[in-house]
């Protein structure tokens, strides 16, 4: 990754020199090698080649700035001298550039089984490092050469792979002994599991047997539970079944006695206790379960007993609530009805009476009608007092059940008076405010024509415009609620006038979008087609490595080799010192 960020970094960068390619393994540019140690170096890298094939090349130069990636120039040099034999890829090459203090080995496809990334790494920094600081460049390129050749010469490379087929070997023994043992405690593991399973399966069969006495045992402990469940619950049923007719009997009774001598309430009263009395017995001498019916019956016959009495009684405490409260109540009604007939009657005069709505009588409506329907329930209220000493207590349910609907009446009729005279003072003071409401709405709409996307003939023609509109408001109105309309429906059509403006705000608006996505997408063309161009170079530079031809003479004679055109990939490592 950091490889092709370098390359990304300095695609467009000036290229580097690159020295020609020579036919001799040692290559000192930067002269840091004595003359007379060059051959012993050459003769190093030459045996290399005859003992393995491989094809080692040291290059020193001072022709690398310091800002440009010393593993970039390594694998372009090594490329473009084609090291090492095309389709063996066995090349290698020892980069040296004394004025950066920066070192490389570029190992060679075929090489980098045997040459690691590590391994490069140790033996620069073991070798280059402690004899590059003392200037002595000849020692520390000599010791990297016999590592490297330790590291390829066939011999060390026979051994190493008898090494490890060794160890394959044992690890194979290994493994088929792991594969014997797994099967002996497999088969030891079936043996004892059929074994477990048959002890597991009788002595699960005894506790079967066991749980199943168990469990009857525990059916006949349960059902006697249930049984004393059902007694205690039964008797509990009972007695509050028993409880419930008791507070019936005393809750009618305290009534009856309340009554006094109302009607028959005493004789009433004393059958009563006498049924109960007799209730009492018979409860007494039955069983638990025949309780339901008794108390049912018994109630029957209570309600029976006591229920027109009850009816006349609640008829009589229906008036006496009638008398108290909506009577009362009533008179209390009178002074707010008197004020809401002042209203109307004042708006009555003064206003359009299609105000008062089709079918609804004004004339109707007064305090007259209140007197006369107070008048009526007095009428009632005095019938009730002698409809009650002669028990008429059907009639006596009739004439309140009128005397309500009148109130009610009356009640309903002035809460719609209050509704329309509402709406009157309602319209009046929205038409009292209207002139100002039409000014804040005149101002909205030269505030969206004040906007610079505006344009200038839009503007025009709104000012033409605003000199056409007239908001008039008669002084005299005779329908304020119907005025009222008119002129929210006025304030409403003027909102039309907005929309020229609105429109040339919204084309403006668009047009700037537009604009800006063009923008946008010719700098994304841009910066495609740059990426492109670097793609391109990038995709130049990887096939700078190409085939060399021999240089004609043999390597004994001249102490170099015919490089062959072997491919680089990366491998290696980088040092400093």
């Amino acid at each position: 990754m950091l490889f092709f960020l370098f390359i990304t970094f300095f695609g467009f960068a000036q290229e580097p020199f690159y020295p020609d390619k020579t036919n001799r393994y040692i290559n000192d540019f930067a002269n840091v090698i004595p003359d007379d140690k060059e051959e012993e170096l050459n003769d190093i890298c030459k045996n290399i080649e005859k003992q393995s094939s491989a094809q080692v090349v040291v290059i020193t130069t001072n022709n690398v700035e310091k800002e440009y990636p010393i593993e970039l120039y390594s694998i372009q040099l090594a490329k473009k001298w084609g090291i090492g034999q095309k389709g063996i890829d066995n090349g290698l090459l020892i980069l040296i550039c004394p004025n950066n203090r920066k070192s490389r080995i570029e190992v060679g496809y075929g090489l980098e089984g045997i040459l690691t990334d590590v391994l490069t790494k140790r033996i620069q920094d073991q070798n280059f490092k402690p004899n590059f600081r003392k200037g002595d460049f000849y020692t520390g390129i000599k010791q990297v050469l016999i590592s490297i050749k330790s590291e390829i010469d066939p011999e060390a490379i026979r051994q190493k792979k008898a090494y490890e087929e060794q160890k394959e070997k044992e690890a194979s023994r290994m493994w088929s002994n792991l594969l014997n043992d797994f099967l002996l405690y497999t088969l030891y593991g079936i043996i004892f599991i059929i074994l477990y399973s048959l002890i597991k399966k009788q002595i699960k069969k005894q506790k079967e047997i066991k749980l199943e006495k168990e469990r009857k045992e525990k059916e006949i402990e349960h059902k006697k539970l249930e049984a004393e469940l059902a007694e205690k619950e039964l008797i509990s049923r009972a007695k509050k079944l028993e409880s419930q007719i008791t507070l019936k009997f005393e809750n009618i009774k305290s009534t009856l006695i309340d009554m006094g001598d109302f009607l028959n309430s005493k004789e009433v009263l004393k059958n009563l206790e006498e049924l109960f009395l007799t209730i009492r017995k018979e409860i007494e001498n039955a069983k638990y379960i025949e309780y339901d019916f008794i108390i049912s019956t018994g109630t029957s016959k209570i309600d029976n007993l006591t229920y027109d009495i009850l009816n006349k009684f609640q008829s009589k405490k229906n008036f006496e609530s009638f008398i108290k409260n909506d009577i009362e109540n009533f008179k209390i009604y009178k002074n707010d009805f008197e004020k809401t007939i002042e209203q109307t009657k004042y708006n009555y005069r003064n206003y359009d009476q299609s105000i008062w709505e089709k079918g609804f009588q004004i004339t109707d409506c007064s305090i007259d009608k209140f007197l006369f329907t107070y008048s009526v329930l007095e009428t009632i209220k005095n019938e009730l007092l002698e409809d009650i000493k002669k028990s008429n207590f059907d009639l006596v349910n009739k004439k309140i059940k009128t005397a309500q609907d009148q109130i009610s009446i009356i009640k309903t009729f002035k809460e719609a008076l209050d509704v329309i005279n509402n709406k009157i003072i309602e319209s009046e003071k929205f038409i009292e405010k209207s002139q100002d409401k039409f000014e804040k709405i005149l101002s909205s709409i030269d505030y969206v024509y004040s906007n610079q996307y505006v344009k200038l003939h839009t503007i025009k023609e709104w000012k033409n415009k605003r000199k056409e509109i007239i908001f008039n408001i008669p002084v005299n109105y005779n329908n304020p609620i119907a005025e009222k309309n008119r002129i929210e429906n006025f304030f409403i059509s003027l909102e039309k006038y907005k929309k020229p403006a609105l429109l040339d705000i919204e084309v403006e608006t668009e047009n700037i979008r537009r604009k800006k996505e063009e923008d946008l997408r010719k700098k994304r063309q841009e910066e495609e087609e740059e990426e492109r161009r670097r793609n391109s170079y990038r995709s130049s530079s990887n096939d700078y490595g190409s085939s060399f031809s021999s240089f004609g003479s043999s390597s004994s004679d001249s102490g170099g080799s015919s490089f062959g055109g072997g491919d680089f990939g990366g491998g290696g490592s980088s040092s400093d010192w």
